[in-house]
């Protein structure tokens, strides 16, 4: 059995395919990796030296894992360094892994950003 099977077997509502309305796209997780190029978000489970996982708070209350859009020209390293950062006054230690995706099938007529890869993107 392949990876993603196993997860979907799991988390069916994770490993999809399911329709994210916010987004007006297709949605699928995968642990297949391959290539950053249409990478448009990110959102980091940073893990502290004392083995805790960084969570931020809304002024909502709450929580969510740090992450967001990729900038134009930005780098998936810079853009999990910079929004670690930002969202969690927090500094990246090491490189991060991308470990699993959402593909994501858009049927807007245009990329949120013009930057952005679009129909077909993920989100890290």
């Amino acid at each position: 059995m392949e990876p993603d099977e196993v997860w979907a077997a799991r988390f069916p509502g994770l490993f999809g395919p399911v329709r994210v309305a916010y987004a007006n796209a297709s949605v699928h997780a995968t642990t297949r990796v391959t290539g950053t190029d249409d990478l448009n978000r990110l959102h980091l489970v940073a893990v502290t030296e004392e083995s805790r996982i960084v969570v931020c708070r809304s002024i909502q209350g709450w929580r969510f894992l740090p992450g967001g859009t990729r900038e134009p020209g930005e780098s998936p390293d810079a853009l999990a360094e910079r929004e670690l950062r930002e969202e969690a006054g927090c500094r990246l230690l090491s490189a991060p892994r991308l470990f699993v995706r959402q593909v994501a099938v858009s049927d807007n007529p245009e990329p949120f950003r013009p930057h952005l890869a679009h129909p077909v993107s993920s989100w890290g």
